[in-house]
């Protein structure tokens, strides 16, 4: 696959990643924060995990009660989650959204804090 091109000048357009040594967007990195603090579930797809300040995020997110799970090809020794899934993440995660589809409409599926979900 090709990347793709700006559609004004035709040369490479930059994706939508921050590349090692670059400052994250600190709108992004706030967001992030206010997320991990929050969520119930936090997926750790491909990445070292030693890039500071994200790299702190998944430790937040289970300071606050939530699973943490990892996905990449290679196990990490220093990893405190709770899941390592090893593999590409191309994938791992088709696998988990489908498992997660089959049992929200599984009968009597209910989620927790999720009122009205079926």
């Amino acid at each position: 696959m090709a990347p793709p091109r700006c559609p004004a000048c035709g040369g490479l357009a930059r994706p939508g990643v921050v590349w090692f040594g670059e400052v994250l967007p600190e709108e992004a990195l706030a967001s992030a924060w206010a997320l991990a603090e929050r969520c119930d579930l936090c997926l750790v797809v491909g990445t070292s995990g030693l890039a500071q300040p994200a790299a702190s995020l998944p430790g937040v997110a289970r300071q606050q009660g939530a699973t943490v799970v990892r996905i990449d090809p290679q196990p990490a020794a220093d990893f405190n989650g709770d899941w390592q899934l090893l593999g590409a993440a191309g994938v791992i995660l088709p696998v988990l959204l489908e498992r997660l589809q089959d049992l929200s409409a599984a009968p009597g599926h209910q989620s927790p804090g999720h009122p009205g979900c079926a």
